[in-house]
């Protein structure tokens, strides 16, 4: 994978540099007017030899053939040739910047700074495969479409955290699958319990029905990499998320060792009671870690699938696909990801199978595809850039141009 991304960096490089050379002669044919010395490319590969590097400069020891006249006409020309000198130099910044945007990535749409995040979060969770939810969404559906699984014969239920950063998701979900029950109460545990669940079973369709069950934990991610901080909109100051399982954690390292496990949860608030008990059964666990935010969230995903899997009848009938997993809520601006744990079908015999490696073999295709259009789309965008400044260059060429040469006729010509 890296190879690749390395060869389609490497042609996205080449071809910015035959642009950038085709603008940079553009300029080299205004001879008449001098720019400070702005190197146009400074790319940090063997691809650019010393010879062409030194077509993309534009030197400032260049001779204009109006400073023949400078002892005679110096006052005169100053003002033209500072004006002519500042409209050059000013181009020529336009393309260092947008020379050194190239090198950062950061053009137009770019992905640069979505694929920093996924390899912040791939790090976090050891590895795991991470996918933003589209993509997820799209795999899960072509997935389950080859297996005799649609929007027509299969109901979906979602057990998930009700915080509104999840709805995202929870759209996908339903734009590819249709309505869902909603299982989950706060740090996406499933309060529903067998009651619930039974209410669910009621409403698979009678022809062919089939099961298909989402589960996730969350967790934010802020600007910096950090979990359990998120950016939420039209909000200035972060927030926590998941901002129960947070909570709980919270509660429990104030409390030290005064926390009691066999309380009774009150009314008013119980699940957020419940929750802090399946943290504390996993307490030590979580503080030891090298990474709370991640650890915490793996053992609220693992409490939702276990606590799922408690409540589904031991004699279910019809076949069910089980996909667990972990939110990774972004920045509005940007697509949130997903990190699948487990996928799993139960057919109607309660035979069960695990189709995990299958679909993370599907999902690493789709993000690699994924990764192939982002890097052409940005060629695509970077070669309209660099064609609008060329356009933009000649055009200002054949606007003062004639002042030029007026001026230099005016003045005795050379």
């Amino acid at each position: 994978e890296e190879e690749e991304e390395e060869e389609e960096r490497r042609a996205l490089t080449t071809t910015t540099i035959v642009l950038l050379v085709a603008f940079s002669s553009v300029l080299r044919r205004t001879k008449h007017v001098a720019g400070p010395r702005v190197s146009l490319l400074n790319f940090p590969c063997n691809q650019v030899t010393a010879a062409q590097r030194s077509i993309h400069t534009i030197n400032r020891d260049e001779t204009l053939p109006i400073h023949q006249f400078q002892h005679k006409h110096r006052q005169q020309k100053s003002t033209f040739c500072t004006d002519s000198a500042n409209r050059v130099g000013l181009q020529s910044k336009v393309v260092s910047d947008f020379t050194h945007k190239l090198q950062r990535g950061d053009t137009k749409n770019n992905t640069t700074m979505s694929h920093k995040r996924t390899d912040e979060v791939k790090a976090a969770f050891g590895g795991k495969t991470v996918a933003p939810i589209n993509a997820l969404v799209d795999g899960l559906t072509v997935f389950l479409h080859d297996r005799g699984y649609n929007h027509e014969n299969t109901l979906t239920g979602i057990s998930m955290c009700p915080d509104e950063v999840n709805r995202p998701f929870d759209d996908i979900v339903s734009e590819k699958w249709g309505s869902h029950f909603n299982l989950g109460g706060l740090a996406g545990i499933p309060f529903v319990g067998k009651t619930g669940f039974h209410a669910y079973l009621s409403h698979i369709p009678e022809e062919d029905g089939r099961l298909l069950i989402i589960s996730h934990a969350h967790v934010g991610v802020c600007n910096d990499g950090e979990l359990g901080q998120l950016s939420r909109k039209n909000m200035n100051s972060v927030s926590t998320a998941c901002g129960s399982g947070i909570g709980a954690f919270k509660e429990l390292c104030e409390m030290k060792s005064g926390f009691n496990a066999n309380r009774s949860c009150p009314e008013d608030d119980y699940q957020q009671c419940m929750v802090t008990k399946i943290v504390y059964n996993h307490f030590d666990e979580i503080e030891q870690s090298e990474n709370q935010m991640a650890s915490l969230t793996n053992v609220l995903s693992s409490a939702i699938h276990d606590k799922l899997k408690g409540i589904i009848p031991k004699d279910l009938a019809v076949p069910s696909v089980m996909l667990n997993g972990i939110l990774v809520n972004t920045s509005p601006e940007s697509e949130d990801l997903f990190v699948p744990l487990s996928f799993s079908v139960r057919a109607a015999n309660g035979e069960e199978t695990n189709w995990l490696p299958a679909f993370e073999d599907l999902l690493k295709r789709k993000i690699r595809s994924l990764k192939h259009e982002e890097m052409m789309r940005a060629q695509e965008e970077q070669r309209d850039a660099a064609q609008i400044l060329i356009e933009q260059q000649q055009q200002q060429q054949e606007e003062f141009m004639p002042v030029v040469n007026k001026t230099i006729s005016t003045r005795g010509g050379v």
